[in-house]
């Protein structure tokens, strides 16, 4: 399947308005009990709008090198998404809670591999974790390059070194 259709295969599902939050990791292996984990807490998300989604890794992502991006953890045979979305303000501690849960559930399975564009609450260390400390400095370099007065911070920022 192209790329780009893998990238549209949740947009009917996600229209503009609706509140949402992520929880997204890698699994080097799917065990028995990782596909477990997986089934129970899929079959736990409140409804109607929440998904879960698994994805195959490796394969055509993984014929680039891991250090020529940022993403990493090319080779991982799967990444988990708990995808929790809901239109009614007052159901947020339910959805973010249930993201939240499976995804501590998959900790012991997880490999710390998840793409920052799917990071709905990570901090500094965690992104410096997620990418290493080499492609940190080149991030950080192309931010001061690019986005010295920090504009685009609406993400998983990786905020230019004078702003530190």
């Amino acid at each position: 399947m192209p790329y780009l259709v893998v990238q549209q295969l949740l947009d009917e599902s996600a229209p503009f308005g609706n509140l949402g939050y992520w929880k997204v990791d890698t699994v080097d292996e799917m065990t028995d009990a990782a596909a477990a984990t997986i089934l129970e807490h899929a079959g736990r998300m409140p409804m109607p709008l929440s998904i879960t989604v698994l994805e195959p890794g490796g394969r055509a992502i993984a014929r680039v090198d891991d250090d020529a991006t940022p993403i990493g953890h090319r080779n991982a045979d799967y990444r988990y998404y708990a995808v929790a979305e809901w239109n009614d303000a007052a159901q947020a501690d339910a959805h973010i809670g249930w993201a939240r849960e499976f995804y501590g559930a998959m900790e012991p399975y997880s490999t710390s591999g998840i793409q920052v564009n799917f990071a709905t609450d990570v901090d500094e260390d965690r992104l410096r974790a997620i990418f290493g400390e080499q492609k940190w400095e080149r991030l950080v370099a192309l931010k001061d390059e690019w986005d010295p007065d920090n504009v685009f911070n609406l993400n998983a920022n990786i905020k230019p070194s004078r702003t530190r």
